[in-house]
């Protein structure tokens, strides 16, 4: 796999910028609190001068949905298409960001909730999973291509303990997460309509290792 460098260094400064937008509010929708996931998928040609994708093909999906909940509403807007978990009359819980250059930004507070029937490592796993397999599928659609970056950061996650059974060493001593922010480092696939599972198992792996376990049991 070829990348670039220099692209490489602006996939890292973007990610920082949108955690810090994140932070601050300077997102799209009106995010409510609590434990964060955000999922960014960074495909090079984003990174081209010029770069766009076909935002209509993008509209045209009637499937699209972020991490969790219950009704989906899409609309175009200045950075691309926007699409919402609008069933709360306020905040949203789940969102996804397309952005005109081909760069996804997903974010969602929905999937870690505290006391939610959602908030399972596994099916947290799950979840991420197939609906980032759907929106690289859609991004490929549009146009995007590789290498892409899979970038994903759990915010304000100190305390969760995955509850994953049996370490398969009495020595190992599983503990909840003891810090706010996992930004885990990146992966990469060859191109969007690659296999992801090898990628997304190096993406688990360390949420796992941050909680005692020797790695996510995660087999796509």
């Amino acid at each position: 796999m070829k990348l670039d460098s220099g692209i490489y260094e602006f996939m890292k400064a973007y990610r920082d910028d949108r955690l810090a937008k994140m932070d601050s509010g300077d997102i799209p929708v009106s995010l409510a609190e609590g434990p964060t996931t955000v999922l960014h998928v960074l495909p090079a040609s984003a990174f081209e001068p010029g770069a766009s994708v076909n935002l209509s093909s993008v509209a045209k999906e009637r499937s699209l949905t972020g991490l969790a909940g219950e009704q989906w509403s899409l609309s175009y807007d200045f950075e691309g298409v926007l699409v919402w978990d609008s069933s709360a009359s306020e905040e949203t819980h789940s969102y996804v960001q397309v952005f005109r250059n081909g760069i996804l930004e997903m974010g969602d507070t929905a999937l870690l909730a505290p006391g939610g029937e959602r908030n399972d490592i596994r099916t947290f796993e799950r979840l991420l999973s197939e609906t980032a397999r759907q929106w690289m599928r859609v991004l490929a659609s549009a146009g995007a291509r590789g290498p892409t970056a899979l970038m994903l950061t759990l915010l304000h996650v100190r305390g969760w303990d995955l509850n994953g059974s049996d370490t398969g060493d009495e020595r190992l001593v599983p503990h909840p997460i003891d810090r706010d922010d996992l930004v885990v480092p990146e992966v990469f696939l060859e191109d969007l309509a690659a296999d992801p599972t090898a990628a997304l198992q190096a993406i688990f792996d360390p949420i796992w290792n941050a909680a005692g376990y020797p790695g996510s049991k995660w087999t796509g």
